[in-house]
């Protein structure tokens, strides 16, 4: 039990770690030219956009204060940005009093999604943002 819960909080931190370089290097003007780096496989080679194209630019229009165009870009980007906030110092303050509060709420949350009345409309929530990126083109 112990293994999974180091395991989990390792992999969510450098997640997190990653997310958050990814955002400092597309935000940062430095090199601006040289960001038009298609990191999307699926627009790559399909040329239609994934369910999670323009979460970068959401979460960056966020930092900047700009709410609507975040949503309109892509509503999953609130999510991602609240992860990106509150997960990584919850692990951490998790591992320092070793305790394993985000590790029950992880088990009660993957509970939660498994059931079907929940599953089903999330899944659809994910199709029908995926039809708005490819009506926007994003």
């Amino acid at each position: 039990m112990i293994y999974e819960i180091n395991k989990l909080y390792h992999i969510i931190l450098i997640l997190a770690l990653i997310g958050h370089i990814w955002l400092y290097y597309v935000y940062t003007p430095i090199n601006s030219e040289l960001k038009t780096l298609n990191v999307c496989l699926i627009k790559y080679f399909t040329s239609i956009p994934c369910p999670s194209c323009g979460v970068t630019r959401s979460i960056i229009s966020i930092i900047n204060g700009e709410f609507k165009k975040a949503f309109e870009l892509n509503p999953i980007g609130y999510i991602i940005s609240v992860i990106l906030i509150i997960l990584p110092p919850w692990i951490i303050f998790d591992i320092i009093n070793k305790r394993i509060t985000f590790f029950i709420f992880y088990l009660k949350t993957v509970k939660y999604i498994n059931n079907i009345k929940i599953a089903i409309p999330l899944f659809l929530l994910i199709i029908m943002n995926w039809i708005w990126n490819i009506i926007k083109m994003i």
